[in-house]
């Protein structure tokens, strides 16, 4: 599996306040515009499935994901 591993440095937010920015998986289509749907359930604390629908190509990719937030080391897994 492949493994995505994102370092940079921003100015006025700390790593607490990026890490939940980016676990926000409900609030990507307000950033990105190829991100037509997305739903979240609720597995337990740190796990949920989510489900995403974007624009690809000529037409739309769907596809479900179980998703683990690690928050002591501030990694998700999915």
């Amino acid at each position: 599996m492949g493994q995505l591993k994102i370092q940079a440095s921003l100015s006025g937010l700390n790593s607490n306040d990026v890490y939940k920015k980016i676990g926000n998986f409900k609030n990507y289509n307000k950033y990105v515009d190829i991100v037509r749907s997305i739903s979240v359930e609720n597995i337990d604390q740190n796990t949920s499935i989510s489900s995403w629908e974007i624009e690809f190509e000529n037409g739309i990719l769907r596809w479900k994901e179980r998703d683990v937030f690690e928050d002591k080391d501030k990694v998700i897994f999915f």
